[in-house]
């Protein structure tokens, strides 16, 4: 049984996210964040889909505070949202980039910075 595919699982993504070495996390072009957790068993590995966060616009990125408490989404409309990473529920919105394609939580002054285009 080494090395046999059981199940091959398509999503339209377009980034992965290391959130730590268990946690991962996935964004796409249709608006969905799909959290995954590693398993690791004596003899397989196994990558189990745990929660997923559906919005409207297509994401650009994502950023986890190094607590784990928060996610920060950056969407194609201009905004960033952020939420809570074990609900899943809406926190606060910004507005004001385009196209942002990388977000840092700054963690000594507890910022979030927004790279973009504009």
């Amino acid at each position: 049984m080494a090395n046999q595919v059981i199940e091959t699982v398509i999503y339209l993504t377009l980034v992965v996210f290391l959130i730590a070495l268990r946690d991962w996390a996935t964004v796409g072009t249709d608006g969905q964040m799909k959290m995954w957790k590693l398993d690791f068993k004596k003899d397989s590995l196994t990558l189990k889909h745990t929660k997923t966060l559906q919005l409207k616009e297509s994401i650009l990125g994502i950023e986890f505070t190094r607590d784990k408490k928060f996610i920060a989404v950056a969407l194609i409309d201009s905004t960033v949202k952020v939420f809570y990473r074990d609900t899943l529920k809406f926190w606060n919105s910004m507005y004001g980039h385009r196209y942002i394609f990388e977000i840092i939580f700054e963690e000594i002054k507890k910022n979030l910075v927004c790279l973009s285009t504009a």
